[in-house]
């Protein structure tokens, strides 16, 4: 049996941090990047292995909603959920417009982050 499969995209490094420190020990390969034009390329390599992707918003090079359409361009059935500190209303709004599977607010509370990833990891 293969590990689940999970691209992080956040130009935040204590926050990969964070989350890789999380999930260590959860038996899952993470693949991460803190830009957009590499995370594109990443997805692309690796889309049809993906369980997940942790999708930024705010990127210091591209737009993450934007980035998303291009994702989904490639592979539409892979899950994504936003990270962001934006407003959680604002954030919501976005994600059902943009049909995203979930998000979650930053600063994030753990166990809510765990039970929203593990949703997706099983």
């Amino acid at each position: 049996m293969t590990k689940p499969k999970l691209l992080l995209i956040d130009d935040d490094e204590p926050a990969r941090l964070l989350i890789r420190d999380i999930l260590e020990g959860a038996n899952v390969t993470i693949i991460e990047c803190g830009c957009g034009n590499e995370a594109l390329n990443l997805f692309k390599k690796y889309a049809w292995e993906l369980d997940l992707v942790l999708l930024d918003i705010r990127l210091p090079d591209c737009n993450g909603w934007e980035l998303l359409k291009q994702f989904k361009l490639v592979n539409p059935l892979v899950p994504f959920v936003a990270i962001s500190a934006t407003s959680p209303t604002e954030l919501e709004r976005r994600c059902r417009m943009c049909e995203i599977d979930g998000f979650i607010s930053k600063p994030f509370d753990i166990g809510e982050f765990k039970k929203m990833i593990f949703m997706f990891l099983k």
